[in-house]
């Protein structure tokens, strides 16, 4: 029977009522790799329908990762979530930016129905969304949880001169709404009485309450007020005649030195001045002449506008406002349109910028004919983010800045060329903006990607941009626009994509190229002399551990450690990573051996760590074992396991001044391993104590697998529980040899990672009750405590010594039915119950 027979086989057998065939036939199809994704979004229906909603989240969870562009699958988790009563967790997974389906039309209105639901939920929030929503049902949502009154939306669309959106009075909504339009000091009465699609699912049907007219002639700021004269969502609008994206026929050069430094202002008053202020306070320290350019937005609050307008009387700035909110694209283009002879820079109101800034960007742009724009490092800057690329780090203190600025103009290389800049920071020639054009204001929505579709629109006539690697900016971060980014940039984004269909898989091959890292690496090599001062004074020792512990130990919510060199083995080399945190912007640098040997040595050297704390010593490989004698420190061992270990390994564990292990009952065997060796230990990480014996639902294997053995009884365990129907599922917490044999059981998961939800709160949400660990003879590396009260389980394992000094509950008070299993699977792990 071929593969999709069997898929339609189980629907027919379905539809037939036959659910007990149906549900073997499904099994079956679980087992066919190239057809178990969508057979596990079978299976988290068939959950859903039956209420089993933990095991409707496990497969819906697997589905989701192996379908991660299907919106639909998303939604099916989201909705699980949202039954599961953890409408946070349903709507943080939704929302967040690595969810590559958050503008899908299931997702969109499941974010509706999480935000909604959540606790507290102010109307304030729901209102947020009035302006973004898709469909009718997504309105409908909203509407049903604001209070009763007169909602409604209106925006200005530049490229038909028209008016249009949406009016229903949810006290009274079978009459059509009347309005008020005010042009200048014109009034005139208005009724939504229009068709409107958006309200199809409100008591009217969508038989009335359209708002759709046109304007004669661009009049500036028109409002729109209820009856009671409160103003419209969208009011007031500026009607402006649109600034086309059309290229200027023929391009000049600019002509004037001075460069336009452009600021949109809308909200957050802090931020915007302190902006404005470093623009300033770098005056003096460029010798590129400048221009500051602030433009308000109409900003609701009126100590910022204030404040702008004095700047302005001082002839410190000049100064903009606009006659009703433009949002950023139509702000900005009015911006570059003011002195056509000036290069332009924007600067986001949340950006700060120091010293010989401007300098370097010109620099960075004027390097070639054919460069339109140049865009500086910064902490929070999209494909320049320092650091990591894409990545938002805590904005730099000034003098953090400043440091980072002045390390970052020792680079002598020639400016990179990147994908697209980034608009927080983003110098543009006259030149190029003359023969692309202006920001596309007609099609795009208020804010975010402009940039981004104006880069692509260069690119295509032959422009390239680079980086300003020899600047840093900071940035903030999404001051001006709050909430709204996430509709806005799913807005956009689907309209980029249709533009540029190839434009999204270039700049995902950009990223995982990372053609910026050996430029990121320079910078961060230039920190290290400081960062060393500043470990030295804490006498900071560095933690060497294998990357899955650390790895495992991070994704359930273990404590950062400060300074870390994490390795292991890819194909002919040793890959380290060297990480440093909490002293300002993390130290990220990355190493394989043994061709970055000797400079492993000479950064160790520099950031002078205090010792050297090897995780599991017996893992180390050799080349890192020689690190203490080329550095000149100390070393300690940190659960080492040793007992039947290499005599290479015994001879560099004896090299060491202590041991180290959480459980002292453990201390006289480490010692009779190591007799030279002083033994600590420390507090063992007690696992969660639960007043009574949890009910029977899914378990999380709290053992990592690393152990023969050991993995060959858990393999015993699952298959028998398999065979005897126990009605429980096994998961496994992270990848071993033994993934495949114990996913081929049938019953066993694997605990997956998604996005926007901490990995220490999977199992719980997975219906896990409890984790067990099978290990009779638990190392100083026995991680099921730690792993156990991360996740908030209660721990069960055999008892013994290091058992009981764990605080570990004995497998006897295990829920019967598991009791009896492991029983007939392994009597020996009960000896000394």
């Amino acid at each position: 029977m071929s593969q999709r027979t069997l898929m339609e086989d189980y629907q027919a057998l379905l539809q037939c009522g036959k659910s007990d065939q149906a549900t073997r036939r499904l099994e079956l199809v679980l087992q066919i790799p190239n057809q178990h994704p969508v057979a596990l979004v079978s299976a988290g229906l068939a959950a859903l329908q039956k209420g089993a909603l933990d095991q409707a989240f496990l497969a819906l969870a697997e589905a989701n990762t192996s379908l991660a562009c299907q919106g639909e699958t998303a939604a099916l988790l989201a909705h699980t979530l949202l039954q599961k009563g953890e409408p946070q967790t349903a709507y943080d997974f939704l929302a967040d930016p690595a969810n590559p389906t958050r503008n899908t039309p299931a997702v969109r209105l499941l974010r509706l129905r999480a935000l909604t639901a959540l606790p507290g939920v102010k109307p304030v929030q729901l209102i947020e969304q009035l302006p973004y929503v898709n469909s009718a049902d997504e309105l409908a949502v909203l509407l049903k949880q604001l209070p009763p009154r007169l909602w409604g939306h209106v925006e200005f669309d530049p490229a038909s001169q028209e008016i249009r959106g949406w009016a229903l009075d949810t006290r009274h909504p079978q009459a059509p709404v009347k309005l008020t339009l005010t042009l200048g000091d014109r009034q005139q009465s208005i009724t939504a009485n229009l068709p409107s699609p958006l309200l199809a699912k409100s008591v009217n049907g969508g038989r009335h309450g359209g708002i759709r007219f046109r304007l004669p002639t661009p009049v500036g700021r028109v409002r729109l007020c209820c009856t009671d004269g409160s103003e419209m969502l969208g009011s007031p609008l500026a009607a402006v005649e649109p600034l086309p994206p059309a290229p200027v026929a023929t391009p000049a050069e600019a002509v004037e030195p001075v460069v336009d430094v452009l600021i949109p202002i809308y909200r957050g008053s802090e931020a915007s001045l302190a902006c404005i202020h470093s623009v300033l306070d770098s005056l003096d320290a460029n010798q590129t002449p400048m221009n500051l350019v602030v433009l308000d937005d109409e900003s609701p609050e009126p100590e910022l506008s204030q404040a702008l307008r004095e700047l302005a009387e001082a002839g410190r700035i000049e100064l903009h406002r606009s006659p009703a909110n433009l949002g950023f694209i139509r702000n900005m283009n009015r911006g570059m349109a003011l002195h056509r002879a000036r290069d332009v820079v924007w600067l986001n109101a949340d950006a700060r910028v120091c010293d010989d800034w401007l300098d370097k960007l010109r620099e960075a742009a004027y390097y070639a004919a054919d460069v339109a724009t140049a865009t500086p490092f910064s902490n929070n800057g999209e494909l320049l983010s320092f650091p990591e690329s894409r990545k938002s780090h805590t904005m730099p203190t000034l003098d953090e800045q400043r440091t980072l600025h002045r390390e970052a103009a020792g680079d002598t290389a020639p400016p990179p060329e990147i994908e697209v800049g980034c608009g927080f920071c983003f110098y543009i020639k006259r030149r190029a903006l003359e023969q692309v054009g202006l920001l596309d204001e007609i099609q795009l929505k208020r804010g975010y990607g402009e940039e981004t579709d104006w880069c692509l629109r260069a690119k295509a006539q032959g422009w390239r941009h680079v980086a300003a690697q020899r600047a840093f900016v900071a940035h903030r971060g999404g001051v001006s626009f709050g909430a709204e980014k996430l509709e806005r940039v799913a807005f956009n984004n689907a309209i980029l994509r249709e533009r540029y269909p190839g434009a999204e898989r270039a700049f995902e091959r950009f990223y995982r190229h990372d053609p910026l890292k050996p430029y990121r690496q320079r910078l961060q090599r230039r920190r290290l002399t400081e960062l060393g001062e500043r470990l030295a004074a804490v006498k900071a020792s560095a933690t060497v551990i294998p990357v899955d512990r650390l790895h495992l130990l991070m994704a359930l919510g273990a404590d950062q450690l400060t300074f870390v060199l994490a390795y292991q083995q890819a194909d002919a080399a040793l890959k380290i990573e060297l990480r440093v945190f909490d002293l300002g912007l993390p130290l990220l640098l990355d190493y394989r051996l043994p061709a970055d040997g000797e400079q492993l040595l000479e950064d160790l050297h520099h950031l002078r760590p205090s010792a050297l704390d090897y995780v599991q010593p017996e893992r180390c490989p050799s080349l890192l074992q020689g690190l203490p004698e080329r550095i000149g420190v100390p070393y300690r061992l940190v659960d080492p396991v040793v007992a039947d270990a290499p005599s290479a390994v015994i001879r560099f564990c004896e090299g060491a001044t202590e041991q180290r292990t959480a459980f002292a009952t453990l201390a006289t065997s480490l010692l009779m391993n190591l007799p030279l060796v002083t033994v600590t230990h420390g507090t063992s990480l007690a696992p969660l104590k639960t007043a009574a014996a949890p009910r029977l639902g899914h378990i999380l294997i709290a053992d990592t697998l690393t152990d023969p053995r050991l993995a060959q009884a858990w393999l015993k365990v699952v298959r028998l529980s398999r065979r005897q129907g126990l009605a429980c599922r096994f998961l496994l917490i992270r990848r071993t040899p033994w993934e495949r044999s114990l996913l081929a059981s049938g019953n066993v998961s694997p605990l997956i990672e998604l996005s926007g939800i901490p990995g220490s709160r999977i199992p719980a949400l997975s219906g896990c009750t409890l984790a067990l660990s099978l290990e009779a003879s638990p190392t100083s590396a026995w991680l099921a405590p730690q792993i156990a009260r991360h996740t908030a389980l209660p721990l069960y394992a055999p008892a013994g010594l290091v058992a009981t000094e764990a605080d570990t509950y004995p497998l006897s008070q295990l829920p019967a039915p598991l009791n009896a299993l492991l029983r007939d699977a392994l009597p020996d792990r009960f000896l000394h119950d």
